[in-house]
């Protein structure tokens, strides 16, 4: 149970109250580096349009929007159809927070 919330305490940390498909989409995201919208939204057992929205607010923002500045599109592979998407700095330093709240990780 201690895992869980100290989990829950640094997610709480980059967005208060972050809606657990959020937190979802950002850890298959870290799990799975390139993984594409379409994958995503299959893993998470939601439609493409929703998962989308939630991408959204993961990415950083280019217009000065709300954004948790987490995930970005893969730059060699901005313009192609599948665009994968990866961790941005900020997202592989909470990451690695969040793994270090995990016994098994940091054996």
């Amino acid at each position: 149970m201690k895992m869980l919330l100290d989990t829950i305490r640094v997610l709480d940390e980059v967005q208060h109250g972050m809606p657990t498909t959020t937190a979802q989409a950002f850890l298959l995201i870290a799990s799975n580096p390139g993984i594409d919208l379409t994958r995503l939204a299959e893993r998470m057992d939601l439609p493409k349009e929703t998962v989308s929205s939630i991408v959204s607010r993961l990415k950083e923002s280019k217009a000065g929007g709300v954004s948790l500045g987490l995930v970005k599109v893969e730059e060699e592979h901005a313009q192609r159809r599948s665009r994968p998407l990866v961790l941005t700095t900020k997202g592989k330093r909470l990451y690695t927070k969040l793994l270090a709240t995990i016994p098994a990780a940091r054996d």
